[in-house]
């Protein structure tokens, strides 16, 4: 894993469309396009995804949903930091609520 970006999404849990319209917003306007995007689930665009960031690079550009080993490892990672970048994101939401309240108590 070379870099790390948190995006809270507002509708709960990730489907295939938001998963592909992430990865299109993603890396279509990248500099750096990675030889391999590591994904969670399978989308059903994959080939034309992989075709427009082929051409984008100028090489080879795959999406691959790892079942197992390293690379599912990277993958339950990611999830898991996901998971935690959301947490937090909510703490310190909840947080500024609090002291917003309290602010107006004053």
């Amino acid at each position: 894993m070379i870099g790390s970006k948190s995006f809270v999404l507002d509708r709960g849990e990730l489907n295939e469309d938001i998963l592909s319209s992430f990865i299109k917003q993603n890396y279509i306007s990248s500099t750096s396009i990675p030889p391999l995007i590591l994904i969670p689930k399978a989308v059903e665009d994959h080939n034309l995804i992989e075709e427009a960031l082929s051409s984008l690079r100028g090489a080879k550009v795959l999406l691959k949903v790892p079942q197992r080993g390293d690379k599912r490892e990277l993958v339950d990672m990611a999830s898991a930091n996901a998971r935690y970048a959301l947490n937090m994101s909510l703490i310190k939401h909840s947080w500024e609520q609090e002291v917003y309240y309290a602010h107006r108590m004053l």
